[in-house]
């Protein structure tokens, strides 16, 4: 079952990333229904982060915060430095969209951190610190 959760993940992913809201949602229930079956709170961290996404797109702006923050809180209490960099980095932009700048900027130099922290600086520590 988990590489089916971690399968409807990276459909949910592509489909957010052309704009198709339907089909990532769909698609993030679907692996967030198994995920909880089985218990992978990795998965459900990075499910979280994806539906921040999906409600990023569709402007609804609370809803994809607290999507962010569950996300940024599992990953915290499971050490995934990549996976919290990621979702930090998504809620940065986020408030920077929302002209939250200060709070912005804090969670855009913790992905920074992050990124840095598990050898991505040139890759993706560099995009980001181009946002701030």
């Amino acid at each position: 079952l988990s590489n089916c959760a971690v399968a409807y993940i990276g459909k949910a992913f592509i489909y957010t990333k052309l704009k198709n809201s339907a089909l990532a949602e769909a698609y993030t229930n679907k692996a967030m229904e198994i995920a909880y079956k089985i218990n992978d709170t990795l998965s459900i961290a990075d499910i979280y982060k994806i539906k921040g996404m999906i409600q990023d797109d569709m402007d609804n702006f609370q809803l994809s915060e607290e999507f962010f923050e569950n996300s940024i809180r599992l990953n915290n209490d499971l050490e995934s430095k990549l996976n919290k960099a990621e979702s930090s980095a998504e809620l940065g932009k986020l408030l920077q969209k929302t002209d939250r700048e200060e709070e912005a900027r804090h969670y855009l130099e913790s992905a920074v951190y992050f990124f840095k922290g598990i050898g991505n600086e040139n890759l993706f520590a560099g995009l980001v610190e181009k946002s701030i």
